[in-house]
């Protein structure tokens, strides 16, 4: 959200530790598609993705992050032995139960797929050796060396199970199960089904019963250890993981959330899914401790538990859809809109509460909160709610405006105080508005008609908007508090997204590497130099710190106002092509969201200023932020010694003189630019206390 407010921005101290600070608050405890799971016995487990190995130690009640990989593909264990395989010849080992991990190095470079472990020594793993071809790999001495076998030539290998040192099995495109009796010496073909469907995974229960799943929702079956194998069942979708805890109790998941459940060897069937045929939602492992207890993993980082043998299920995380609007109050509550809901925390994000907006708002298009407890919501039937309570209520006051039901639905709500507000609204058929209250929403006025979807009032006067659906290019800006617009500049590709730090200096992004800046009232826009992305956020808080977001999640961070930039958090970290959708700063906490329930934090003070001892007892600064004079009250004045004002660089500005006046000190800021400033309060007894003032 662009609001014209001024907020702390620490993280800029270092660029060496901004990656290093960024945490998960949802999805818990990360975001990355797991690739498969499994528990050593009923109170540790594992889940790999590809990029981290997470581990529990309670039975699933808690998850965090064990390891940071640089690939997971696949993972096996057998008693205190595992193994974790990935790309270019990637191999990690643990002997303690998956405590701790060591990288094996080998020769190969392969992108390996699959692992099998027979025994303490006895380890295959399969690979890509090009699109085509396959290797099988195999060490007889826990790793220490290896040997290298061939698969059949054309034979796209994608998942193998070795039930012994001979004995194997090999899952391969083109509808084809080949087994080895040999130790992969020589291999034959098991299975060529009736469609050329890839064979995408095997499961065996015992050395006789076995299961092959196909691509496109096929389960084939053997029961004589894979020397001939049926159709055991066929589904719509897609099956990617399933797990016996005995001859007759499966489970199953796959595409679309689809979970299934067998307890009579596969006679029949029962559907336990809890989200079916929504998008995103594809399951991708399932392993269960016992009939009751298991676990189903899948995509946005999903992680889900059932104690009653999948009759309900809970979820790790609160929610995993996309998170369009990021608005906190302060660095423990917050709100934020996923879907047609708000959901609110009092912690910082630690939990979450659904706010239960009424069911009349049926597509929720935006909110804004002007403190803790006073919000409005908007909806695309042209209807304003408001809250006084956080969210606990939400009352009507405004349907249509006044004007009709047919009216464009309204697409943002912006409230400058407790009284302005404004709300803008588009439909494709050219009808628009742009809506504005002087009593805190009790009565709207219809001042404009543009489809503005983005707007930015820096006071009650001097305003900047663009378009949604019509002039993407174009620039609008208002000096009367938004009752006459006038097209301020015409970019030469579509505009994203824009911010303004005053009247004077202001920043806009869009598509085409464009990311530009004014320092005139937007009279005249200069190319900043940056790497050449499609930017869709921007945001700055001073004339001099700044950040773009790209299409890819992937955050740049600027210390001169443009003039040089650095990589702050990597596209790749927040889920490659998954974007971040909006971000919040507060005085303490930078939050950002993003698609498939994505919701990061940096925790500004985790940065500080070296030697700082940052407090706040006693003392308070008032207005701030302030214009340039500001007051230290506090009932310690006689313990003060001296002051000291510091930049966010942490280098020393100057010492202030004190000026006692009725019980308070009187500082004037007025020679300072527009930014954020540590005020360093030293006292006689050679302690000190910081506090961090911000000049608008």
């Amino acid at each position: 959200m662009n609001k014209n407010y001024y907020f702390i921005f620490l993280f800029f101290f270092s660029f060496g530790l901004l990656s290093q600070n960024w945490d998960v608050i949802n999805p818990k405890p990360s975001y990355n598609t797991p690739t498969d799971i499994y528990f050593v016995d009923n109170s540790n487990g594992f889940i790999l993705n590809d990029k981290e190995l997470l581990s529990t130690s309670d039975s699933g009640a808690n998850w965090q992050i064990k390891l940071r990989i640089l690939s997971g593909n696949d993972f096996d264990f057998y008693n205190s032995y595992s193994y974790i395989v990935g790309k270019n010849g990637y191999i990690l080992k643990s002997i303690d139960y998956g405590d701790n991990w060591s990288e094996i190095q080998t020769v190969y470079n392969n992108t390996f797929n699959s692992v099998s472990i027979v025994d303490a020594d006895t380890v295959f793993i399969s690979g890509f050796i090009n699109s085509n071809n396959s290797l099988l790999i195999r060490s007889f001495d826990g790793g220490n060396s290896w040997e290298t076998m061939n698969f059949p030539s054309n034979t796209p290998v994608h998942s193998i199970f070795f039930s012994s040192n001979l004995v194997g099995h090999a899952a391969c495109s083109d509808g084809r199960i080949l087994k080895t009796t040999d130790g992969g010496n020589n291999w034959f073909l098991s299975e060529q089904g009736t469609t050329t469907y890839d064979f995408t995974n095997l499961y065996f229960y015992s050395e006789s019963i076995g299961y092959a799943l196909r691509q496109y929702g096929g389960i084939y079956k053997t029961l004589d250890g894979g020397s001939s194998w049926f159709l055991f069942l066929e589904t719509f979708e897609e099956i990617y993981s399933l797990h016996f805890i005995d001859e007759n109790i499966g489970y199953f998941s796959g595409e679309d959330g689809l979970i299934i459940k067998t307890i009579d060897g596969g006679n029949t069937w029962e559907d336990i899914s809890f989200v079916y045929l929504i998008s995103y939602s594809n399951m991708t492992g399932i392993y269960f401790v016992d009939e009751n207890n298991g676990f189903v993993t899948g995509e946005r980082g999903r992680i889900a538990k059932t104690n009653n043998a999948g009759n309900s299920w809970n979820l790790y995380s609160f929610n995993y859809e996309h998170v369009e609007i990021v608005d906190f109050i302060n660095s423990e509550v917050g709100y934020v809109k996923m879907d047609n809901k708000i959901y609110k925390t009092i912690d910082g994000g630690n939990t979450w509460n659904d706010t239960e907006l009424p069911s009349t708002i049926v597509n929720l298009s935006g909110f804004d909160f002007i403190d803790e407890n006073i919000g409005f919501a908007s909806s695309y039937r042209s209807s304003i709610y408001k809250t006084i309570d956080g969210g606990e209520n939400w009352e009507l006051i405004t349907g249509t405006f006044g004007i009709n039901n047919n009216y464009p639905g309204s697409y943002e709500v912006k409230f400058i105080d407790h009284n302005v507000g404004f709300v803008c609204g588009s439909l494709n058929s050219g009808a628009s508005g742009l809506f504005k209250t002087l009593d805190g929403g009790e009565n709207w006025e219809e001042i404009a008609k543009y489809d503005f979807y983005n707007l930015q009032m820096l006071n009650s006067n001097v305003g900047f908007a663009h378009e949604q659906f019509f002039n993407h290019r174009k620039l609008y800006k208002t000096l009367d508090g938004g009752y006459n617009w006038f097209t301020l500049y015409e970019a030469a590709h579509e505009i994203n997204s824009f911010h303004f730090v005053n009247e004077q200096i202001g920043f806009l992004v869009g598509y085409n590497g464009m990311v530009e800046k004014t320092v005139d009232g937007g009279e005249n826009w200069s190319q900043l130099n940056i790497p050449h992305e499609y930017y869709d956020i921007v945001e700055f808080y001073s004339e001099s710190y700044g950040f773009v977001v790209d299409s890819y999640g992937k955050i740049y961070i600027t210390l001169d106002g443009g003039e040089n930039w650095e990589e702050s958090l990597d596209g790749g970290v927040v889920g490659g092509t998954h974007t971040i959708l909006d971000m919040n700063f507060t005085e303490e906490v930078l939050y950002a969201g993003g698609n498939w329930g994505k919701i990061i934090k940096y925790d500004i003070n985790s940065l500080g200023i070296e030697n700082f001892n940052i407090g706040k007892e006693r003392f308070n600064i008032y207005p701030n932020p302030g214009e340039g004079l500001v007051w230290l009250e506090s009932n310690s004045l006689n313990f003060i010694d001296y002051l000291e004002l510091y930049d966010f660089a942490g280098g020393k500005i100057r010492e202030l003189s004190i000026e006692r006046q009725q019980g308070r000190i009187k500082i004037n800021f007025s020679d300072l630019e527009t930014g954020f400033y540590i005020l360093k309060i030293n006292l006689i007894d050679e302690n000190f206390i910081t506090k961090k003032i911000i000049i608008k």
